[in-house]
């Protein structure tokens, strides 16, 4: 037993660190965005997940949410993100896994996910560990388009505003119409803050309401164009202002499906406006987080209150934007 315990912390002594990916949150155009046409602002954030090299078996390890498992077909959660992720590597770009890759997940509380967008996140980074592994050149442009695939197949619809956002990393406009992701520079003297209301929103039921809330997705989309044209030239005042019509499009469409809103998302909202800040809805359309929008100087002092009642601050910005890839 001893001799397996050496020869395994031997094997992680020897492991090189490939890439970490961030995860991302959606600023506006959220539900709408599974349109056609549709259109969405959001950023990439952070560090989601890390993914290493180590000598051994070509395999795949998956460490999220307190488990570290070996991931074997058939798969189920996180883990069917990574072998549709090899598989679509191996079909589209001709390679495959040679050696062991671990993905560590971050982003959880108490086992709660924050709603960064773990599994686009384990589907960017499988696609750029294995790129990375077979010395494979990919620019942004290319793992998006193959994540999106993925992506899209597993979870059976979604826009690809997620993977697509980490994959080029920074703030992207995303085009639902051509899929294609335009990089913005993040306006000076705007800030926001990712309060985390404590409460998961899950992406298969929040996707499941879009039927329901048909008539007023063009109310949203609207919203967000209008934010988006004045994205890289308004003051942060007029920002703002767009940010708040962004809220109150979706205000109108929980009049009609009001689990829009849960509780955690109404009180983490009224928190925001409490402290002279426009509460924007992020996470799972229907929230896992809600952005606390304002100049630099408000929004730290939102925040100190925030973490001062042991509350957490999942992302702030710009701080945590991550850095924009190639195209």
């Amino acid at each position: 037993m001893w001799a397996a315990e050496r020869g395994w912390w031997a094997m992680q002594s020897e492991r090189v660190h490939l890439l970490s990916v961030p995860g991302k949150l959606m600023i506006a155009g959220e539900y709408a965005v599974l349109r056609p046409t549709g259109v969405c602002l959001a950023v990439a954030v952070g560090r989601l997940v890390d993914a290493y090299e180590v000598p051994g078996a070509a395999e795949f390890w998956l460490d999220a949410f307190g488990q570290n498992v070996r991931v074997t077909e058939p798969a189920a959660g996180l883990g069917q993100y990574v072998l549709a992720a090899e598989q679509a590597a191996r079909k589209t770009w001709n390679i495959k896994l040679n050696t062991q890759l671990q993905l560590i997940v971050h982003g959880s509380r108490d086992g709660k996910k924050l709603g960064l967008g773990t599994s686009a996140a384990v589907t960017v980074a499988t696609l750029r560990g294995l790129a990375m592994q077979a010395h494979h050149h990919v620019t942004a442009d290319e793992v998006a388009e193959l994540a999106r695939t993925v992506h899209r197949t597993v979870q059976g619809a979604g826009s690809g505003y997620d993977v697509t956002t980490i994959a080029h990393g920074g703030c992207v406009q995303f085009d639902r119409q051509g899929d294609s992701a335009q990089s913005l520079e993040w306006p000076q003297g705007l800030a926001m803050a990712a309060l985390f209301t404590g409460e998961p929103a899950p992406t298969a039921p929040a996707l499941a309401r879009v039927t329901a809330m048909s008539e007023t997705l063009l109310t949203i989309d609207a919203a967000a164009r209008e934010l988006l044209a004045l994205w890289p030239v308004a003051a942060p005042k007029t920002l703002l202002a767009a940010l708040q019509h962004c809220e109150d499009a979706l205000d109108i469409a929980a009049v009609r499906v009001p689990e829009l809103l849960p509780q955690a998302l109404r009180d983490t909202r009224q928190f925001c406006r409490d402290h002279g800040l426009v509460a924007r809805t992020s996470g799972a359309g229907g929230g896992d987080c809600v952005l606390a929008c304002g100049t630099p100087a408000a929004v730290a002092r939102a925040v100190t209150t925030w973490q001062e009642n042991g509350k957490l601050v999942a992302a702030a910005l710009p701080r945590d934007l991550a850095a924009p890839q190639p195209g």
